[in-house]
């Protein structure tokens, strides 16, 4: 099983820096992960300490 969900991290990643941040997917199995992003993502997203 770990294998499973460790192989999923690594796909979404390697889809997210293919696209260059413009696919988000859930990795399989999907009952281990929560993407709740949703696109675009605001471009002036700060955070003030």
């Amino acid at each position: 099983m770990l294998v499973s969900i460790t192989r999923g991290a690594l796909e979404q990643i390697a889809v997210f820096f293919e696209s260059n941040g413009t696919r988000v997917i859930t990795p399989e199995p999907s009952r281990f992960w929560e993407v709740p992003i949703a696109l675009p993502l605001p471009e002036a997203l700060n955070f003030i300490p």
